[in-house]
């Protein structure tokens, strides 16, 4: 694929595996006819800002960074007719699990040189765009850089302080629980990880996979994180699931955190909407 591509980069991400590869990826772009602008981002919030600054559109706007750059870009660029295109250098990398992008520069180079252009669904809660889930958060955020192996310490700890305040679950105006401890809204079939709480999500089909954990013990949170390993926590006794377009999230409780793609989203009450095709995706070509 030629043309203009606007590079987003991430310099801490992945402790700057996107800075050390740029050179090979431009010079490869440009041998495909690919002229490349590049911004690094310093803030949070920066790649939003430069995605709906830019003027004119590129043809392809490149995030290098995390599942947060990614989110950024996305934000900007929903309802903008340039495609989006992936160099994953962060932890968990969601989205990129999903649809084969991969921190490589010569599969990258294959995308752009034979990939497909796939209009993909987005998710909404409330004013903000995301690609892949939204749940009711259980680890305390954390900054800079971070491996996986570095998500155990917190998820355990977590697991002997959490707060199993009740939320109630709305589905296309249907209720699904009133009950319930935990959820996760997914347009993706991948969690982090290994993990899987909907491995039937689709990011093409026009709705959310919610899935809702009912018991409020430690537990109960182990069996659902063990569920998530095994790909089977949807035949839990405990959990329900359900498919829909608009999700609304409340509780008694004023302090339960939500992440959506990885980051803090605030508090709940929320309302999740899902978007068919909202965004255009360079995606490795489905064979």
């Amino acid at each position: 694929m030629r043309g203009k591509v606007q590079v987003i980069l991430n310099p801490i991400s992945g402790r700057g595996l996107a800075l050390r590869v740029l050179p090979e990826l431009q010079a490869g772009l440009k041998k495909l006819g690919c002229e490349t602008d590049v911004y690094q981002t310093r803030q949070t919030g920066d790649g939003k800002r430069v995605v709906e600054a830019l003027d004119p559109l590129p043809d392809i706007v490149l995030a290098m960074g995390g599942d947060g750059t990614v989110n950024e870009v996305v934000n900007g660029l929903v309802g903008k007719d340039a495609a989006l295109t992936i160099f994953p250098t962060g932890t968990s990398n969601v989205f990129c699990r999903e649809t084969g992008l991969k921190s490589d520069v010569q599969t990258l180079l294959d995308v752009f040189a034979n990939g497909q252009v796939l209009s993909v669904d987005v998710g909404q809660a409330d004013e903000r765009f995301f690609l892949s889930l939204a749940v009711r958060e259980l680890t305390a955020m954390r900054t800079g850089p971070i491996h996986m192996i570095n998500y155990t310490g917190p998820i355990l700890r977590t697991l002997f302080r959490y707060s199993f305040d009740p939320i109630r679950i709305e589905v296309d105006g249907q209720l699904l629980t009133d009950d319930a401890c935990g959820a996760v809204i997914s347009n993706t079939a991948a969690y982090g990880g290994p993990m899987s709480f909907t491995p039937n999500a689709s990011i093409t089909d026009g709705l959310f996979d919610v899935v809702a954990f009912q018991r409020r013990s430690r537990w109960h949170m182990v069996k659902f994180a063990w569920g998530g390993l095994m790909r089977s926590a949807q035949r839990l006794r405990d959990v329900k699931f359900i498919q829909g377009r608009e999700v609304r999230v409340t509780a008694d409780a004023d302090d339960i955190p939500v992440q959506v793609d990885g980051d803090n989203a605030g508090r709940l009450p929320k309302t999740f909407r899902l978007i068919a095709g909202a965004i255009r995706v360079l995606l490795p070509k489905q064979r």
